[in-house]
């Protein structure tokens, strides 16, 4: 990929992320345990999906894909502060 088209879908996801940012944040803020690790969260659901960009398809919900990192990305982050979800099997 050629500078242009790394710009190109820099901005292209920027333009996708930008409408849901205030829900993601949302997201975060409720289900994350140590509400300091809200913004850590958010900005590794971001950064990961944004390496991630050239695998996502126009035919999915960029919101579905967005929010399935950031939840991922969130349980993450509970275990390692040692806490699990009710709803997160620990293995």
């Amino acid at each position: 990929m050629n500078n242009q088209e790394q710009h190109l879908a820099a901005a292209r996801f920027l333009a996708l992320l930008r409408p849901i940012q205030r829900d993601l944040e949302n997201h975060s803020r409720r289900m994350v345990f140590d509400r300091r690790d809200f913004e850590d969260a958010l900005q590794n659901a971001v950064l990961r999906a944004f390496r991630a960009f050239d695998r996502y398809h126009d035919d999915a919900s960029f919101r579905a894909w967005m929010f399935k990192i950031l939840t991922n990305e969130i349980f993450a982050i509970n275990r390692k502060r040692g806490r699990v979800a009710q709803f997160e099997i620990a293995v």
